[in-house]
């Protein structure tokens, strides 16, 4: 959901300062680097706290 959030109104903002042409994938990678970072650390969340 925050990658979404980043992608759509970051890509509002990124083409005020950098033009439409870069504001697209600008934000698509951005997006996708955050979703990246997310499931990594969800990922690895249950295994912090296992008893084994």
């Amino acid at each position: 959901m925050l990658g979404l959030a980043i992608y759509f109104e970051g890509r509002a903002a990124l083409a005020d300062l950098i033009g439409d042409a870069w504001a697209h994938p600008a934000a698509y990678v951005t997006a996708w680097a955050l979703f990246a970072a997310v499931f990594a650390w969800a990922s690895r969340y249950p295994r912090t706290f296992s008893s084994a």
